[in-house]
């Protein structure tokens, strides 16, 4: 199955350094040509260290030919659930189930906190294909 193709879930684990709680994401791809857009529907960010995760409720387009055709767009949370224990750090990406919601480009993640910012990352699946459609 395809990555970021319309209604998946891709999960990815990353490692950066302690920001604290988290106060916004920033979230695009590298797509310049106008057919090379994505609908993001949500993005969850678990912290292991404190147990929280982080929901990120983005419902748009990142297109130069929808909506307000930006690429990049920062996102703070919509909801914060406390775990209260240690458990893995995932970041899930939900693509939304409409047509041509998927995307081949290369997906960016800045996560930023109270005390600084992650280093911005490529997400990659472990299926090594790309946010399109099957």
């Amino acid at each position: 199955e395809d990555e970021f193709t319309p209604g998946s879930k891709e999960e990815f684990e990353v490692e950066w350094r302690d920001i604290g709680d988290i106060t916004s994401i920033l979230i695009g791809h590298n797509g310049v040509l106008a057919d090379e857009g994505w609908f993001i529907r949500t993005v969850n960010v678990t912290v292991p260290t404190t147990g929280a995760r982080y929901t990120f409720d983005c419902q748009r387009w990142l297109a130069r030919d929808r909506g307000d055709r930006k690429l990049v767009v920062e996102f703070t949370p919509t909801a914060v659930q406390d775990f209260g224990s240690l458990v893995p750090h995932h970041v899930t990406v939900t693509t939304a189930d409409v047509e041509d919601a998927g995307t081949e480009c290369d997906i960016l993640l800045k996560v930023f906190g109270e005390n600084g910012a992650s280093e911005q990352i490529t997400l990659s699946s472990k299926k090594g294909s790309r946010f399109t459609r099957a």
